[in-house]
């Protein structure tokens, strides 16, 4: 609810979080993270849109809690821009335990 700001994600969508591996203090954390961004369609969370201009909050597809999260990259900060407003683009390879993804 509120203002949202778009930030630089790891993923193309949301992502599942496998049953043994809940939080990023999980020694697997980094391990999954990793996976997920290599290759996201293993870890889809919905088919559904991440996003659709005619939803409301009341009417997303995202409005029921989901079993999954949409990583952000911790080592960039700025609210990225959307569409053709503002300056800063995500499109970049992120580090992740020492590999460029």
């Amino acid at each position: 609810k509120g203002l949202f700001h778009w930030r630089c994600r790891l993923t193309p969508f949301p992502v599942r979080m496998p049953d043994d591996c809940r939080n990023e203090t999980d020694e697997c954390w980094e391990e999954f993270i990793l996976s997920a961004v290599k290759n996201p369609d293993a870890f889809r969370c919905s088919s559904f849109p991440t996003y659709d201009a005619d939803w409301t909050q009341s009417t997303s597809a995202w409005n029921d809690p989901q079993d999954c999260i949409w990583p952000i990259d911790d080592s960039d900060t700025r609210v990225c821009r959307s569409g053709d407003h503002g300056l800063h683009s995500c499109s970049r390879s992120v580090n992740i335990m020492g590999m460029d993804v």
